[in-house]
């Protein structure tokens, strides 16, 4: 049987332990922190405030298409500034967005690490790591920055080939036009141009 909660106040040094359901009208609130509190909005959805801000909303509804379990991220104008949810590649899949409804230009989704950013999607996709500055416009989608000496690792097996391919095509001969090749097993390096003419 459901405990029906309609109003309480202020009750200091009690405990309790209800055996069954406790039902609230519509938020719980502190009492040392009016404006700050969580809220049953509606169905299926919870809402936490913050300075009487909605900070983060819980929800199931439908959005772009099936049912996708998702967190919002409230601004203070009330508009979703992001969210994270299960994206609609898959149930394994996980999408972080900001912006989700596109409402602005420039949006920008940041990684930060022990206070300061460290990594950054801008709002055309390019990935800047260790800088907010993206690099020559022909070579701009990838800019990797520090202070100091600066550089990209390929990692292969001791007797297995790292490379890098030039591809104008998904499939076939096209994606591998060009190829940059070192072979770990022979220790060389080979350069390849035209679809893997060395």
């Amino acid at each position: 049987t459901a405990n029906t909660v309609t109003s309480l106040g202020a009750v200091s040094g009690t405990t309790g332990t209800f055996t069954g359901n406790v039902d609230i009208a519509a938020n719980v609130r502190h009492i040392d922190d009016t404006d700050t509190y969580i809220s049953f909005s509606s169905d299926n959805q919870i809402e936490m405030y913050v300075a009487n801000q909605q900070a983060i909303k819980f929800t199931t509804t439908s959005i772009e298409t099936g049912d996708n379990k998702r967190i919002d991220i409230i601004d203070a104008a009330g508009d979703r500034s992001g969210e994270i949810k299960n994206s609609d590649s898959g149930a394994n899949s996980l999408m972080i967005s900001a912006d989700p409804d596109n409402s602005g230009s420039s949006s920008i989704l940041q990684f930060a690490l022990d206070g300061s950013e460290k990594a950054r999607f801008d709002s055309s996709g390019r990935l800047l790591l260790g800088t907010v500055t993206e690099g020559h416009t022909n070579a701009d989608d990838l800019t990797v920055a520090t202070a100091t000496n600066t550089g990209i690792t390929i990692r292969s097996g001791t007797s297995n080939g790292g490379n890098i391919f030039f591809s104008d095509a998904t499939s076939g001969t096209g994606e591998y036009a060009g190829m940059i090749s070192y072979d770990h097993g022979e220790n060389i390096m080979t350069f390849h141009t035209n679809q893997g003419n060395e």
